[in-house]
């Protein structure tokens, strides 16, 4: 079952012919560990390069594939790293927009102030000028990744792959 696996993943046009051996024959040549161990990889890049060249491709099942997803990976630290910083500039800026509005309108809650006799009229205004316009638009954004990003990122539907040698 796992060469047949291995004959769907990654194998030459003229198939797959798998022999337990110990001098090996042929263009493809698959290792495998005995039940419950695992073969050291560097060891067998080592002897592989030591005794067939440096030009003789080594890897794992499927490597070339894992290599072209981790530099994607990589690549989408970028967007993280640039979307962070322009979120944070954002946010500043939000911020010292809404506190000048607040201290250009905090004089004429001054004298609001004054007749009521308490000092909390500065929080509700602050609530309802800073927090609350941040807030709503924190709902919104988060409303808008998800329906935009959520079906990029998610895992694929598994579909059922026919078994070789069935109909």
């Amino acid at each position: 079952m796992r060469v047949r696996e291995l004959y769907s993943w990654d194998t030459p046009g003229w198939g797959l012919f798998a022999r337990q051996t110990g001098t090996p024959k042929g263009s493809v040549l698959v290792l495998v560990g005995r039940p419950g161990q695992q073969i050291s990889v560097p060891a067998v890049k080592e002897a592989a390069n030591r005794h067939l060249g440096m030009g003789v491709p080594v890897e794992t099942i499927a490597g070339s594939w894992l290599n072209a997803a981790n530099l994607d990976d990589r690549q989408g630290l970028w967007v993280l790293l640039f979307g962070a910083f322009a979120v944070i500039v954002i946010a500043v800026s939000i911020v010292v927009s809404n506190l000048a509005e607040f201290v250009r309108c905090s004089r004429q809650i001054t004298a609001l102030s004054v007749l009521s006799g308490n000092r909390t009229i500065y929080l509700s205004t602050a609530f309802f000028t800073l927090f609350l316009p941040l807030a709503a638009a924190s709902l919104i954004g988060l409303a808008a990744h998800h329906w935009l990003a959520t079906p990029m990122t998610a895992a694929p539907i598994p579909t059922a792959r026919p078994t070789p040698g069935r109909s």
